[in-house]
């Protein structure tokens, strides 16, 4: 897929035609890079928590994936925070907590400048975020976090299955979006990029499953709450809303019988 037109006619093709189970399998997929993650947080908080509070990188082996959980100030590629990012070149998942703890860290030189009770309450907010979510500002975090699994694995199933064609052509999408200069047009362009709308697919059913289950009377019931979770919707072209919903109706048959 050397082509960048071919990958794009490709990809545009293969969303048009995705089945059921290959939704499912890539549901199942994001699913078990999320659990991993909560399991293996579960199982090493307090080496995460210490890790965090010393070194602000926490790296660890999922699967083939390899994650990294920080609290440093980290930014993307486009100069924004945001709280997961995923690299398809070297299958690097970044999760970033800084922006819930800025009010410690923002302006600190070194992590040894915080105070005994600063760092108290930092574990303890990791502690919450990761594990217990014990509150509905945790609980959001952690649901943002596994909304982070669900999208961004949705992009490593498709760079393992298409491999090197896929990173290159997705990089040379994203160069064509850092060259357009209004930021209304670079971001209603990334919203409609193919793989990027695929993402948005998987992760709303996962999220729409996990919230509500899989039982669903009718198929307006099922739009309307998959609308309700689907990010930027208004942005997406008639064009593509269309396509969105014709493979959610092909899902809802399948899911129904």
């Amino acid at each position: 897929m050397k082509d960048l037109k071919q990958f794009i006619k490709t990809t545009i093709r293969e969303f048009l035609n995705e089945s059921y189970e290959k939704d499912s399998e890539k549901i199942i997929f994001s699913r078990k890079y999320s659990d991993g993650f909560f399991d293996h947080c579960k199982k090493n908080i307090k080496k995460i928590v210490k890790t965090l509070l010393s070194e602000a990188y926490y790296e660890f082996k999922l699967y083939d994936l390899d994650v990294v959980l920080t609290i440093d100030d980290l930014v993307n590629a486009n100069g924004n925070r945001t709280i997961g990012e995923y690299d398809d070149e070297i299958n690097e998942l970044r999760i970033v907590l800084f922006s819930y703890f800025k009010r410690f860290l923002d302006g600190l030189d070194d992590l040894s400048e915080l105070t005994k009770d600063e760092k108290e309450l930092i574990g303890g907010g990791i502690t919450n975020i990761l594990i217990t979510a014990d509150n509905e500002f945790a609980k959001n975090i952690q649901d943002s976090i596994k909304q982070v699994f669900y999208h961004e694995m949705t992009h490593h199933y498709d760079n393992i299955k298409y491999g090197k064609g896929y990173s290159d052509s997705a990089g040379r999408l994203e160069i064509i979006k850092s060259e357009i200069e209004d930021e209304e047009k670079r971001l209603g362009y990334y919203v409609n990029i193919p793989h990027e709308i695929d993402a948005n697919f998987i992760s709303t059913l996962t999220i729409m499953f996990d919230k509500h289950g899989e039982g669903y009377g009718d198929f307006r019931t099922f739009q309307e709450m998959f609308l309700d979770y689907f990010p930027r919707w208004k942005e997406l072209s008639n064009e593509n809303k269309n396509k969105v919903i014709k493979r959610l109706y092909k899902f809802f048959n399948k899911l129904k019988h």
